[in-house]
């Protein structure tokens, strides 16, 4: 994970580096969704008719239990504590997100008031910093109706637009701005992404970040020294001050130079030639569905990367330059979500029964790949149990037992009543 070489990025990934555990690349996470959350309401990006808040959403994908998550996202919470006196009211808001149903993100983010969705119209809507601990649900191809239906109401949300999609709901529909950083174990992501979510776009409105391991370890509180977070707290305050007195920019396209159109101009005729040569291919069509939208975070980022490099040099937001280096480092950054993802490509759209699938997902999961690490028929069938109903039927799920067997994916034992089964190296 690259960090800039300077600017908020770079000060705020090596003060908070200093102490902890966490290698200084881990902060970089949140140092984008510090400055997405506190600049991305005046910050739009404008193609054709439509029109996006500069926000992005991160998918970190590591151990639920390492990477420092939790400590690394208490120093964002503190860093939009500290920027709320410099903004105007209830400009900035951070929330951990725990509702993930359709009306739970709903009643979070849609306007309580049609007075309330009619001035975040002609203004700007509440910058949300969703927290969200484990994504994983969302992305799981045994998804249940209501995660399908969270989804659904995830694409409008990425793209500034929310409304009340269920009765359950007293809601207006309006405009919302929402920066995300959601984590989520490799080992899920990597079994989880559906043709559907590259087709639908979701996968591509996140971008992958691989936690770093951890750099040392910490056994006790401030070893290292305490944390100068006064140093970050002065350039918050100095970054919201500027946002504050910053008219909109409707387009940050208009605010790149020629070099960096240059970069992004080269970048972008290097995919398009790529795929309009193996156009009609399932697995370049997946990836242009990717490519589609890591087009535009590329210019999110870079006028992230353009405000936080240069928030004391400017009056507002408007007076600032997207450079080549601000473009080259947002280009570096997509490209990583985008290797992270290409090997996923190749595997989705699977002509196995979807019950032979899920076993191969469960088995992966749970690192069977061994009969000493098998697991039985039962533990699966609980794990695809919901509201007391169980999806797969016994006699299906040990049909596709079977089948995967016949097919070299798997092997199992039968003891009594009991089916235990592993995945074979070819599906590991």
């Amino acid at each position: 994970m690259v960090i800039p070489d300077d600017g908020f990025f770079r000060d705020w990934c090596d003060t908070l580096g200093h102490v902890g555990e966490a290698a200084p690349e881990a902060h970089l996470v949140t140092g984008i969704a510090v400055v997405s959350a506190i600049a991305a309401p005046k910050l739009r990006l404008t193609w054709f008719n439509n029109e996006e808040f500069c926000a992005v959403w991160q998918l970190v994908v590591g151990q639920s239990a390492l990477g420092a998550k939790t400590s690394t996202m208490s120093n964002a919470r503190s860093a939009i504590r500290d920027a709320k006196p410099y903004l105007p009211d209830d400009y900035v808001r951070f929330e951990p997100l725990i509702r993930t149903t359709d009306a739970g993100i709903v009643e979070l983010l849609a306007a309580e008031s049609k007075e309330d969705a009619d001035d975040w119209d002609t203004n700007w809507p509440p910058s949300w910093l969703l927290s969200w601990n484990e994504v994983a649900t969302l992305f799981s191809k045994d998804a249940a109706r209501w995660e399908e239906s969270s989804r659904r109401i995830l694409l409008g949300v990425y793209d500034g637009f929310i409304g009340s999609h269920t009765r359950a709901t007293k809601r207006y529909p309006s405009r919302c701005c929402v920066t995300m950083v959601g984590n989520i174990p490799p080992h899920v992501l990597g079994g989880a992404v559906t043709e559907t979510m590259f087709s639908s776009g979701f996968a591509g409105r996140w971008i992958v970040m691989p936690s770093p391991p951890l750099r040392r370890a910490v056994p006790r509180p401030n070893m290292n020294g305490g944390l100068d977070w006064g140093k970050i707290k002065q350039q918050v305050r100095e970054l919201s001050e500027m946002v504050a007195r910053s008219s909109i920019v409707s387009n940050v396209y208009d605010l790149m130079n020629d070099q960096a159109n240059a970069v992004y101009d080269a970048w972008y005729m290097r995919y398009f030639d790529q795929h309009n040569a193996t156009a009609g291919d399932t697995s370049t069509d997946r990836a242009a569905e990717l490519w589609g939208r890591a087009r535009i975070t590329v210019v999110k980022l870079a006028a992230l990367a353009a405000v936080a490099r240069s928030f004391r040099e400017v009056r507002q937001l408007s007076d600032m330059v997207i450079g080549p280096e601000d473009v080259g480092w947002a280009i570096m950054v997509v490209e990583r979500s985008l290797d992270y993802f290409r090997p996923l490509i190749e595997e989705t759209g699977s002509t196995h029964d979807p019950e032979v699938e899920a076993l191969l997902r469960f088995a992966r999961s749970s690192g069977a790949t061994e009969e000493d690490g098998a697991i039985t028929v039962r533990e699966f069938m609980t794990r695809h149990r919901s509201n007391g109903r169980v999806k797969y039927p016994a006699d299906r799920v040990r049909k596709a037992i079977s089948s995967a067997a016949a097919a070299g994916l798997i092997d199992f034992r039968e003891q009594g009543r009991s089916v235990r089964f592993w995945l074979l190296e070819e599906a590991a």
